[in-house]
């Protein structure tokens, strides 16, 4: 058994040792915050090609208004988990998305994929808007 003398402890930390430890803490917390949303966004990735699946099974009823409810619940819910993981990710370097063999890119994409298709489904267009926009779409003249 050791036995501690007195005289050899030091009387006080240093600050710098103290910085050391506090950048190494910091250092580890960052690592597992980014472990921790990218796991995330990997689930967030399985979870859509769940959806997608959904999504094209939606598109193919002909009485959609039993299910609009739940397929917008669905959406606006998955949008808003992805555009919180695109806030939370921003400082995870690419080569930490290698790790779910993703990208950053590819989760903003998907993502607006998300915002176009509540568009497509949800947002209501106005009559005088649409009367005045069709002609030019489809190239007649106004």
């Amino acid at each position: 058994m050791s036995t501690c003398n007195i005289h050899t402890l030091p009387e006080e930390v240093s600050a710098s040792d103290i910085a050391a430890v506090e950048s190494a803490l910091r250092h580890l917390d960052a690592q597992r915050k980014n472990r921790q949303v990218l796991g995330h966004i990997a689930q967030w990735f399985l979870v859509l090609k769940m959806y997608k699946e959904v999504e094209r099974n939606f598109t193919r009823l002909k009485d959609r208004k039993q299910n609009e409810a739940k397929h917008r619940a669905m959406l606006t819910t998955l949008m808003g988990f992805g555009e919180i993981l695109l806030t939370e990710s921003e400082e995870i370097p690419s080569k930490d998305f290698d790790l779910i063999c993703s990208s950053r890119e590819s989760l903003v994409a998907n993502v607006r994929y998300l915002r176009d298709k509540y568009e497509q489904w949800f947002v209501e267009i106005d009559e005088n808007e649409m009367n005045r926009v069709w002609p030019k779409l489809i190239g007649q003249s106004v």
